[in-house]
């Protein structure tokens, strides 16, 4: 099992790798419109959709673009993931680096009071 620097380190090697990523979801429109009494079904018609500094933007894609925007949305998904192990790694190894600087600050508490000479009274 890697370590956790290492696996650090590997994650950051996998996101640097992502060469293309777009944020959001493709989702399919179709239009709907009577015609000499049949209602007739348009579409599917493509679009990207997602939140930029709190509001909803929106682009038609075309048919032929569609398996591409899907990668690169598939590639958000993967560096959103990474993410949030990057933040788990990293956490532990905090925690993991002050839980020994705590044991070595208790260690040399515990040396000291072994080493101590007991205190003698003069009279």
């Amino acid at each position: 099992m890697p370590s956790l620097a290492q696996r650090r380190q590997e994650i950051l090697d996998e996101m640097a790798g992502l060469d293309r990523l777009q944020r959001g979801y493709l989702s399919k429109q179709f239009f709907s419109r009577s015609q000499g009494g049949e209602t007739v079904r348009y579409g599917p018609y493509f679009v990207l959709q997602h939140a930029f500094k709190g509001k909803k933007v929106s682009r038609r894609i075309p048919e032929r673009a569609v398996g591409s925007i899907e990668a690169d949305l598939a590639a958000w998904r993967r560096f959103e993931q990474l993410a949030e192990e990057f933040l788990e790694v990293t956490e532990r190894m905090t925690v993991e680096a002050e839980a020994d600087i705590d044991s070595k600050k208790n260690a040399r508490r515990s040396l000291k009071r072994v080493a101590r000479k007991p205190k003698t009274s003069s009279t």
